[in-house]
């Protein structure tokens, strides 16, 4: 195998899926052992060690130099009068491949000859004769549900991903839909194309966990049938993954490395709740996929037969042709769904506000007619209703404290204010609510969606 590649983008290497198999007949021959070991294996520094890189198919694994001796304890060559482990006498010939200033993933090729670059290009070479029309109008019809809108983000972001596979697209792509809907072929044609640089992530500790040395030189990272459970630290890593220029790459036993970032995240899920989408956020794009191909065998068959005879040349070369001059991958349009997992994301003071807000009412004794919407109810009933609430929907938080509360509300115009005597003397606090239109509107404003419809039959 050639060492990694070097040079400027966009570039494609031939098929690199199955690891170089060296000549047995070299490797006992002294004038071509060392060479014909050169081809697969080098000698790079990783964090304070110094290893020996294995350039395997499904991507390099180091091994340390006594593994590395095991290996070929049973191959011996003659060297001058007596014979040598080949392990033993590579690691200590002046001719060995070496990487001596560390390990990068450089996709751009911006490196010195002294350092060991993860990036290997594309396991297909683009081809324009090769058709990949089923698998475009898949993503138009099936994953874009024929938006032709959506097509054209996620034909761009694809194509961002390909011409400048070192750049962060700054948003993830998240599909949601049932199984068995076409996500998966989309995924697999994608990693045809990407070979080594493509992993597919089925547990969500392989994405969020500290050993992630298998991500060490993704470019498209699948994450299938994620769902999300309201873990913060783990949102935090999630969104250090999809903007942050830089990452850890950590290995069991080994250093841990500062590598560049080029994750392109893709996320699957069949859950309502499948990423944590702040209310102000925009690294999600969020696709409900169609469900019109669902388990239809021929039509996938169809799919797969183009994959097979070339397909992914064809896309490949399709994607590098499109002219990305005017495109930004975090500016992407709205969609319904991306709305929906910021209401799952929600902080518990919002979530319950949407949840009344959606009912017309709130569980409180404001004088008017039962289940109305309030239009003055006390301050501390109201918050009293909400850490009920918590209670009920079984949220294991602390719940906020009445300043939280009180200043969240005011958010959407509901503000404080003293209300008259009680029988018991004193003048409470409570709260004015603006008409239940007005705190509607308020909040789907602040979402930056439509939740509700314009006619309110609950409104007072």
């Amino acid at each position: 195998m050639t060492p990694p590649l070097q040079s400027n983008l966009p570039v494609a290497t031939t098929p690199i899926s199955v690891p170089v198999k060296l000549d047995p007949v070299k490797l006992r021959d002294p004038t071509s052992c060392i060479q014909e070991l050169n081809r697969r294996y080098a000698v790079v520094t990783l964090g304070s060690k110094v290893v020996v890189v294995d350039e395997r198919g499904d991507g390099p694994e180091f091994l340390g130099f006594q593994d590395f001796e095991r290996l070929f304890a049973n191959v011996r060559v003659t060297d001058g009068n007596r014979q040598v482990q080949l392990g033993k006498l590579w690691l200590s010939h002046e001719d060995r491949r070496q990487y001596l200033d560390g390990v990068v993933f450089d996709p751009a090729g911006n490196l010195s000859t002294s350092q060991y670059n993860l990036w290997f290009g594309f396991a297909v070479k683009p081809d324009k004769d090769e058709s990949c029309d089923l698998i475009l109008d898949h993503i138009r019809d099936v994953i874009c549900s024929g938006n032709p809108e959506h097509y054209e983000y996620v034909l761009n972001w694809l194509a961002l991903m390909v011409q400048q596979p070192g750049t962060l697209p700054l948003a993830a792509i998240v599909l949601l839909s049932e199984q068995g809907t076409g996500k998966g072929i989309l995924m697999e044609y994608l990693g045809k194309l990407l070979g080594r640089h493509s992993k597919h992530i089925t547990n969500k500790s392989h994405l969020l966990g500290t050993f992630s040395g298998h991500l060490q030189d993704a470019v498209l990272v699948f994450a299938d049938e994620l769902s999300w459970d309201g873990n913060k630290a783990d949102a935090g890593i999630l969104k250090g993954l999809i903007t942050e220029p830089s990452r850890m790459m950590e290995k069991k036993f080994a250093d841990a490395v500062t590598v560049k970032n080029c994750t392109h995240l893709i996320v699957a899920s069949n859950e309502k709740w499948a990423v944590p989408t702040e209310i102000s956020d925009r690294r999600y794009f969020v696709l409900e996929v169609s469900n019109a191909r669902k388990y239809d065998h021929e039509y996938f068959e169809d799919l797969a037969a183009e994959m097979d005879a070339g397909g992914p040349s064809g896309l490949l070369w399709y994607l590098l042709q499109r002219d990305l001059k005017n495109f930004k991958a975090s500016s992407f349009p709205s969609t319904p769904a991306r709305l929906n997992q910021k209401i799952m994301s929600l902080d518990p003071i919002d979530r319950w506000l949407y949840e009344v807000l959606d009912v017309g009412h709130i569980d409180v004794d404001s004088g008017g007619p039962e289940h109305a919407w309030p239009l003055n109810a006390e301050k501390q009933a109201v918050y009293d209703s909400f850490c009920r609430w918590i209670v009920r929907c079984g949220l294991k938080v602390a719940a906020p404290n009445l300043s939280s509360f009180t200043s969240t509300l005011k958010g959407y115009g509901i503000n404080t204010f003293r209300m008259s005597v009680s029988q018991y003397g004193v003048r409470p606090y409570g709260y004015r609510f603006p008409p239940l239109e007005a705190v509607r509107d308020s909040f789907q404003q602040t979402l930056g969606g439509k939740i509700w419809k314009e006619d309110v039959s609950n409104a007072a």
